[in-house]
């Protein structure tokens, strides 16, 4: 499943391209693999932002950077629903998602004995 995203056109002196991340768990922080966004940063297009390999339950990440005003920079976070659609998250709830996602896999391996 990809995630595809539409972005509006933006003026590029104050912001930066779109981005958009999957989030997972590295070394006990959240941490980004960042997908791509098609559009002409030259002029501040309307794009498209893409996030391939993806299943239900996956976290991402989007924003803009506002190089004006970095507090507005900070990145949305979702969760991909079963049906492809995304629920918005806070940061801490995305925290705790992938911790307990982890957790679990953690258990089935132990079950099964491997690393042990």
């Amino acid at each position: 499943m990809d995630i595809r995203r539409e972005t509006s056109s933006y003026n590029q002196r104050r912001y930066g391209r779109p981005w958009i991340a999957k989030v997972v768990i590295k070394d006990g922080t959240l941490s980004y693999q960042w997908g791509q966004w098609i559009g002409d940063h030259s002029n501040g297009s309307e794009g498209l932002l893409v996030l391939t390999d993806v299943t239900p339950g996956t976290v991402y990440a989007q924003g803009q950077r506002d190089t004006r005003t970095l507090a507005n920079s900070a990145p949305e976070f979702f969760v991909l629903g079963a049906d492809g659609s995304d629920k918005y998250i806070s940061k801490s709830e995305a925290y705790k998602l992938l911790i307990a996602a982890t957790a679990e896999v953690d258990e089935s391996i132990a079950g099964i004995g491997i690393g042990a």
